[in-house]
């Protein structure tokens, strides 16, 4: 129990001898004291999913981030593969006038092949090999 001083109490001359009374605590306190609890434990949760959000909104940010690099960065390779055939387009169909001009029948020394063509004949193995070995002769900077 604690010792409590009433209004009444304080408000005795200095000197006198009333002892302070003892009060029992109110059948409230407990409940009071239950409650403010679950105020301070739901205020730490607020503030432990406040922080959770955050640090999830931060993670989604990067990841958008990298989404939107990821995307720009296949739309400038997908825009320099058309170009690239473009360019071996344009080149084909300068060979083939040149060829007719000149009265030759169009053959090339190797036929061109889709790379899904050559992956077929040859197998992966053979077509990395001779991706390096063409890698050596050409690059698509030599190219540009």
């Amino acid at each position: 129990h604690k010792c409590l001083r009433t209004p009444h109490s304080m408000a005795s001359p200095p000197g006198s001898t009333d002892m302070p009374l003892q009060v029992e605590p109110s059948p409230l306190e407990p409940l009071l004291r239950h409650m403010q609890m679950g105020l301070q434990i739901s205020n730490c949760e607020k503030a432990e999913f406040a922080l959770s959000r955050a640090e999830l909104d931060a993670r989604i940010g990067e990841f958008e981030a990298r989404l939107r690099s990821q995307q720009l960065s296949n739309a400038m390779l997908f825009r320099r593969v058309e170009m690239l055939e473009q360019v071996l387009q344009i080149e084909r169909l300068k060979r083939e006038s040149l060829q007719k001009d000149l009265g030759s029948p169009p053959q090339l020394s190797t036929p061109l092949q889709s790379p899904r063509q050559i992956l077929a004949q040859r197998g992966s193995e053979s077509l990395e090999a001779s991706l390096r070995a063409r890698k050596v002769n050409m690059t698509a900077r030599n190219l540009l």
